[in-house]
């Protein structure tokens, strides 16, 4: 298990990035497997004060799975992540994985805080005691956008982890 520290909107689409490109640079090693992430929140002071909320992004190699091109859901930078985390809930308790979408960092940032919380929700809903915890594997896309600026398209496909 490696730790991937992303703090500020702009630092979730590279480190997502890295972990993607890692992935392929590590193929041989993984004996099938991906590499995947398990997001954790966490809020630090800055000085003065002011809060700085950070994620940390817990990497590991999870089972192989078939990514769909197309996501289950898409998340926008408007996207409140405890409803994403109830619909990922929900349809994780009918199926392996959940595929999520989205363009930028907000969404991004987004998608990874949903995933979080996810655990929570799917755990309440199966009446378990522990938390399930989740992994996502990210695939990321870059092409030409509005005004031919350049998007990144993030994609996070969500599986259970085994207890």
């Amino acid at each position: 298990v490696a730790m991937v520290n992303a703090v500020g909107p702009n630092a979730a689409v590279p480190a997502l990035q890295a972990v993607a490109l890692a992935t392929g640079e590590m193929a041989g090693e993984l004996d099938g497997k991906l590499l995947g992430v398990t997001p954790i929140q966490n809020t630090f002071l800055k000085a003065g004060g002011q809060p700085l909320n950070a994620l940390y992004l817990e990497v590991r190699p999870v089972p192989g799975t078939t990514i769909p091109e197309q996501p289950d859901i898409m998340v926008a930078a408007e996207t409140k992540t405890g409803k994403l985390a109830s619909d990922m809930a929900t349809v994780l308790k009918e199926r392996d994985s959940v595929t999520l979408g989205g363009l930028g960092d907000m969404p991004a940032v987004n998608a990874l805080k949903g995933i979080s919380s996810a655990g929570v929700y799917l755990s309440r809903d199966l009446n378990l005691e522990e938390r399930v915890e989740l992994a996502a594997i990210p695939m990321v896309t870059e092409f030409k956008g509005e005004n031919d600026t350049m998007t990144m398209r993030v994609s996070l496909t969500c599986l259970r982890l085994p207890p």
